[in-house]
Formats: C-alpha cells, sequence, structure tokens
C-alpha cells in the first residue's frame, strides 16, 4: 500500500474499463461529473472521474458498451498522482479512448 501522506508521482495507464458509474452532480455547482473504474494487466484498479464533456458525450458510450459486454480500453500517459487529505488523487493531461 502506498504511503500517500506525502507524494507526487507520474504514471502511464493501460487498463479496461470495467464500471461506468451513473452522471452526478458536484456539490452546489452545476458541474457534471461521471466516474469510470478501470483495472490494469495486474489487476490493479483505478477509481477515474470523468467531467464535463468527457462525462456527458464519452460516459453514456461507455455505459452502453459495459451493457454489451464490450470493454473499452483506456490509455492515459503522464497521470499525476497525489494526496490530498490524505486520500490518492488522479489528474491527467491526455487519454486515448481505444
Amino acid at each position: 500500500m502506498l504511503n500517500i501522506s506525502s507524494y507526487f508521482l507520474l504514471l502511464d495507464i493501460l487498463g479496461v474499463v470495467i464500471c461506468c458509474n451513473p452522471e452526478k452532480y458536484a456539490g452546489r455547482t452545476q458541474n457534471k461529473y461521471r466516474e469510470i473504474t478501470i483495472v490494469d494487466d495486474q489487476n490493479t484498479q483505478f477509481l477515474l472521474t470523468l467531467w464535463g464533456d468527457f462525462s456527458k458525450i464519452e460516459g453514456p458510450e461507455l455505459q452502453a458498451k459495459i451493457k454489451k459486454e464490450e470493454y473499452s480500453v483506456i490509455l492515459g500517459w503522464n497521470i499525476e498522482i497525489s494526496s490530498y487529505q490524505g486520500i490518492a488523487t488522479l489528474k491527467y493531461s491526455r487519454k486515448r479512448h481505444i
């Protein structure tokens, strides 16, 4: 288990989307988000959050594929992992949907 008290990492992720949750509102704002779970070849699960247009456009596409048992592959690179109040957070600058 990672010690997440204070660290900063950059990593690359290649994984399969295994869960796509319904869209939600972030607090009192009108910002929508959707959480997806991906799993890599080591069976490590990652919880990623899609915001805005990613949630609105890619989210339903991912949900539809999962319902048909077609699992999308997500490739992310230079994903920033840091800690916020003891919880690991992810931030990415690029992604590819295959």
